[in-house]
């Protein structure tokens, strides 16, 4: 079994499903534990990654890990 994200064209995962390990559908993406998808994502083609939603303004994209950094004053002044 193979899982799988529907990406829409602006790259946004809109679905994610199970899928037999012989089915492959235009406009679906398969993720894994190492490169994990959710709804909201964003699919990058050139990182081949999952880029989950900014949680704050002033968050930074770690380049490396693809994971959102959030300044930890963001976070006190949440709290």
């Amino acid at each position: 079994m193979r899982q799988m994200a529907q990406v829409d064209a602006n790259g946004i995962v809109v679905n994610i499903i199970v899928a037999g390990d012989d089915w492959n559908v235009e406009g679906f993406v398969e993720y894994t534990d190492n490169k994990p998808a959710g709804i909201g994502y964003t699919y990058d083609p050139q990182r081949d990654a999952f880029i989950p939603p900014k949680p704050t303004p002033d968050a930074v994209l770690d380049e490396a890990t693809c994971q959102w950094i959030v300044p930890s004053d963001s976070v006190a002044d949440s709290i």
